[in-house]
Parts: C-alpha cells; sequence; structure tokens
C-alpha cells in the first residue's frame, strides 16, 4: 500500500525586489467591497513604487530603473496581462484613487516616456487627520467649561488627598517645636503687608487700559509670492486638478532658483512647459533640450516661438480620431504656414 505524499508547499512568485518592507495602503480601500480585487492589486503594487511622503513615482528615473512602474512591470507585479492593467488604471482613476501624468519625450514627439503615477490617498488621509483634531479640540473646549470634569477633579482628587494625609499623620507629629514655631513667626515678618485697595485698583486700571502688544508679524521670504506663482503655472500647464502638495513642492524648487538669480519670468515659462512635459525639477528642466528661453532672439529665418509647439520643429502633436498620435505644423509660429500666407 503505497503512502501519499505531503502535498507541494506553495511558494510565492516575486517578479520584482522591492527595498521597503511595508507599504501605505488605505484602510477604506481595503474594506470597500465594490472596488475589484484586480484593482486593488494594482494600488498595492503603486504604492511600492511612489515616494512615501509625495505619494507619486520618479519623474526622473528612465526606463530601465526597476523603480519605474512600467506597465509591463505592473502587469508582472499583479500576474495579469497588459490590457488588463489599462483597464484597471482606467477604474482607479475614474474613483479618485489615483492620477496619471501621461508624457512624450520632448527629444521625440512620437515616443511616448513612462508615465509618472500619483496616489491621491495621502490628500484623503490629511482631511481625516484634520477632522480628527478638529474633534479632539472641540471636546477639550468643552471639558473646560466645569461640569462633569471639574466636579470629578474637585471632589474625588482633594476629598482623597485630606483624609489619607491627615489620616496617615500621627498626633505626636503635629506638635510644633519652639524652634519651628520662631522659624515661622520670622518668616511671617518678612512677608510685606499687602496693598491698599486703592493702589490695587490703580493697577489694575492701569493693566486694562494699556494698548495690547502687537505680535511681530511672521518672516515671510522675498520670493515667497513669486515662487507661488511659478507652481500655479506648473498646475496649469499640466491641465489637470490642483495638487496642493505637488505645488508645495515646486514652489520650494523656485524659492531656491529665485535665491540663486534666476528671474521670475524665466522660472513661470519653465514651469509651464515642465507641466506640460509632466515633470517636477524646475533644475532638470532649466537645462532639458526643448525648454524655453527667455528673451531669447528668434531662429533667422523663424516667426517668434508661440511656447504651445515644440520649439525646433514648430509642429503640435495631436491625435486622431482613433487616438493615433499626428502632427501637423503650428499656425502660429511655424515658417511654412506663414510662408503660405505670405504668398496667398
Amino acid at each position: 500500500m503505497s503512502v501519499p505524499s505531503d502535498p507541494p508547499r506553495f511558494t510565492p512568485r516575486v517578479v520584482r525586489q522591492c527595498d521597503l518592507d511595508w507599504i501605505k495602503f488605505d484602510a477604506t480601500v481595503a474594506r470597500d467591497g465594490s472596488i475589484d480585487p484586480v484593482d486593488k492589486a494594482l494600488y498595492a503594487a503603486l504604492a511600492s513604487f511612489v515616494d512615501v511622503e509625495y505619494r507619486d513615482s520618479d519623474p526622473e528615473a528612465g526606463e530601465d530603473d526597476e523603480d519605474i512602474p512600467t506597465r509591463a512591470r505592473l502587469a508582472e507585479c499583479i500576474g495579469r496581462s497588459l490590457d488588463t492593467v489599462d483597464r484597471a488604471t482606467k477604474r482607479l482613476e475614474e474613483r479618485g484613487i489615483i492620477r496619471v501624468h501621461r508624457r512624450r519625450d520632448p527629444n521625440n514627439p512620437k515616443r511616448h516616456l513612462p508615465s509618472v503615477y500619483e496616489l491621491l490617498d495621502h490628500e484623503w488621509w490629511d482631511e481625516r487627520a484634520a477632522a480628527r483634531a478638529e474633534a479632539r479640540r472641540a471636546a477639550r473646549e468643552q471639558g473646560r467649561g466645569g461640569g462633569r470634569t471639574g466636579a470629578a477633579r474637585g471632589s474625588r482628587i482633594h476629598a482623597a488627598r485630606g483624609s489619607r494625609t491627615s489620616a496617615a499623620v500621627p498626633p505626636s507629629s503635629k506638635k510644633i517645636s519652639l524652634s519651628e514655631r520662631a522659624q515661622r513667626e520670622g518668616e511671617e515678618a518678612s512677608v510685606p503687608p499687602p496693598r491698599a485697595s486703592a493702589e490695587v485698583d490703580a493697577t489694575e486700571e492701569r493693566e486694562r487700559t494699556a494698548p495690547p502688544s502687537t505680535p511681530a508679524p511672521p518672516k515671510v521670504s522675498s520670493h515667497a509670492q513669486e515662487a507661488q506663482k511659478i507652481a500655479q503655472a506648473w498646475t496649469e500647464g499640466t491641465e489637470l486638478p490642483r495638487v496642493p502638495a505637488g505645488e508645495q513642492k515646486i514652489a520650494e524648487q523656485a524659492e531656491e532658483l529665485l535665491a540663486e538669480g534666476h528671474s521670475a519670468a524665466h522660472l513661470t515659462l519653465i514651469a509651464r512647459w515642465m507641466g506640460q512635459q509632466g515633470w517636477r525639477d524646475l533644475g532638470y528642466a532649466l537645462t532639458a533640450k526643448g525648454a524655453p528661453r527667455v528673451n531669447s532672439e528668434p531662429s533667422r529665418g523663424k516667426p517668434e516661438w508661440c511656447g504651445e509647439c515644440d520649439e525646433v520643429s514648430r509642429m503640435l502633436d495631436v491625435e486622431d480620431e482613433v487616438g493615433m498620435p499626428m502632427s501637423y505644423h503650428c499656425p502660429k509660429c511655424s515658417p511654412k504656414v506663414s510662408a503660405r500666407a505670405a504668398v496667398g
């Protein structure tokens, strides 16, 4: 008679090593039964790629970088096809769980760069934390009005302290020696007499009528307002809803560059163009190929660049009715369009 052997143990298939031991996963999403399990798996996989603080993937990483969430890597992580990843990504976007910044190569408009994924769960966490803090503040304010807390504190603590302390002291210890009595009388004599009531009233009147001290205004950087406008230009370039955390990151970079001597007009132009590319690094965008230049002389034989098309080729990239990429000459600043208009 043959003895049945133990069934083989299941070994998880790890297609990609991760430097993190754990990831942040929203509890509401985890308990929402209306969300497809594949969508939850994709959300968890994306959480292993994004920055812990800003909750977005690295926009500067190349395609060969193991920490960039390409469609192929995400498909391997959740064990599904590319089409399944695309459908799950669309559903997560529609639910407002993620935001995807799809990008093109500025050096080759027909080529797509890896998308930048941004998880929006940190905004929910900030809102919930603010609501809990407000609830605790309201509870503390309500407790300061007296009521049950003050009554319990006055009756239980002081009553217990009085009875237990007095009971623990033996009667013999309550006798005061002559030296202790003399010492106490000397201390009482050294205490100054209380002020007259008229003097107390005059002092209180001066304190009450004295003008309130004006607190010193907080120190604000001279470049803070300009940096905020530059960050808003980046948001306009993305053509997406405003993300306060993303704007704050761009504003910090802009403030440093303004302090180094860069002009606000140039940085505003760079930020708007950078938003169109889906980038988030002003320092990198300043030196990137194709970045706009402020007050630059137009190329010989070319009209002044309009800032909407590719500066070198003067071509606009669009998609046709079936979603295929196509390019055409910019009607605003392409030399060929200007030449045809002059001939006509």
